[in-house]
């Protein structure tokens, strides 16, 4: 009996220290940390948008002879652009022009497919995520160079983008068969609205006098919980301090001095890294690895616009942009001059709140044609034709948690996107232009 005694407690004693060394090797092992990163990496990346979708154009306008086919349709847009996939561009030509005049004189007038931007793209990072190839050499040329639309000239076998702001050309020669653009648009004509008679080309807009009729919808908004912008903004969650000591704020921080505080009360929020990697990047692509992650928790994110050192997504409904009263219907990207060893910081803002559950409606909305609302606005004293697109106006029905989306004319007036009848108001009592 001495002898199993002792024999049980020895027995009992190795298995506790074998234990604890299996619970070492589970949770302390290099290899179990790892592993277990990468399986969190791989569930975020299932929810990851492609850089495909974030940065489609707004619109695209096909020009063949006298009449002109426009959609806004993100599924149109988007496998327009897998035709250009791994496809050879050569012989890079740069044009510079005195004025918008001449440019859009020497440039050609049919047969053409235009991608409209509503501000400025750069020109590489286009190239890049949609796959179009190109000489290093051209690479180096296009390094900082923007364009707000591309045209793809159907006869000449021309890729051509445009910088309306600096007047600027820059022509490819297209090796690829473009039959296949020519008989998809063929198939989806029925998706694409007629355009015919008096016409404008503002910026690679299409402004015609014809009306345009859209849906109305409604949805059930809700807010985002906290740990979907936490696993979209820091790239380790496992190292994230939560303070939430006050009332109206709760605050996630690393070791790094990265930081994600949000409002308890109007549910902004508001994310500060430092030292973000700049090497072989730009704005657009470093902001879009991180809006990317958001997946579409806040809807249809889509790049928007670029303002000097930022960088905005908006959300969009149907192909068309979602503003709201309070302008916090966008994600802005900032960041800060280039630091040292190609780092800079970064800010991002955005919203909790989103639209959630659509509320089925039949009703429609006819709005009037582009040239008869600049007719309009130069009544009231604006001289030159401002850029302007259609979006969905949010507006809560209070108490309800119901959102009404109203297609609305905005018009880029004095750096900001405004409601037409919001700027229709402001120059009749004088204050604009």
């Amino acid at each position: 009996m001495k002898y199993l005694s002792r024999g049980i407690r020895l027995g009992l004693v190795t298995l506790i220290a074998l234990s604890f060394y299996l619970s070492y090797l589970i949770w302390l092992s290099p290899e179990r940390n790892d592993e277990s990163q990468e399986q969190e990496l791989s569930q975020k990346i299932t929810d990851i948008r492609s850089k495909e979708e974030l940065f489609l154009p707004t619109s695209v306008a096909y020009h063949d002879d006298k009449q002109i086919n426009i959609s806004n349709s993100p599924s149109i847009l988007l496998s327009l652009h897998h035709f250009f996939k791994d496809q050879e561009i050569r012989r890079l030509q740069i044009y510079a022009y005195e004025n918008e005049e001449s440019l859009l004189k020497n440039l050609s007038k049919e047969n053409y497919i235009s991608f409209d931007y509503l501000s400025k793209m750069n020109l590489n990072e286009y190239l890049s995520v949609y796959q179009l190839r190109l000489s290093n050499n051209d690479k180096q040329k296009l390094k900082s160079i923007y364009f707000d639309e591309m045209r793809l000239n159907l006869k000449q076998k021309q890729l051509v983008f445009i910088n309306h702001e600096d007047q600027q050309v820059f022509k490819f020669h297209v090796q690829m068969d473009l039959t296949q653009i020519e008989n998809y648009l063929k198939k989806h004509q029925k998706q694409f609205q007629l355009h015919e008679g008096e016409i404008k080309m503002v910026s690679g807009q299409v402004y015609s006098k014809d009306p345009i009729k859209l849906q109305l919808y409604s949805y059930i908004s809700t807010d985002q919980p906290y740990t979907l912008f936490r696993d979209a903004f820091f790239l380790n969650t496992r190292d994230i301090k939560v303070n939430d000591d006050t009332n109206d704020a709760l605050v996630l921080s690393n070791h790094q001095g990265d930081m994600l505080s949000i409002s308890l009360n109007d549910q902004m929020l508001h994310f500060r890294a430092n030292q973000v990697d700049f090497h072989n990047q730009n704005m657009y692509s470093v902001s879009a690895d991180y809006v990317s992650r958001l997946g579409t928790n806040l809807g249809q994110l889509r790049f928007f616009q670029r303002e000097d050192k930022k960088i905005i997504y908006r959300a969009f409904v149907e192909g068309y942009p979602l503003f709201r009263k309070d302008d916090n219907g966008k994600i802005v990207v900032s960041f800060s001059d280039l630091g040292q060893e190609n780092t800079r910081n970064m800010e991002i803002s955005g919203n909790l709140t989103t639209l959630q559950v659509p509320i089925p409606s039949d009703k429609t909305k006819t709005l009037p044609g582009a040239l008869t609302i600049c007719e309009k606005l130069q009544s009231l004293g604006i001289k030159a034709l401002p850029e302007m697109t259609i979006g969905y106006l949010w507006e809560e029905i209070q108490d309800t948690g119901v959102v009404d989306l109203t297609p609305t004319w905005f018009a880029y007036y004095q750096n900001q996107w405004l409601p037409y009848d919001e700027l229709v108001q402001i120059l009749s009592n004088g204050k604009g232009a």
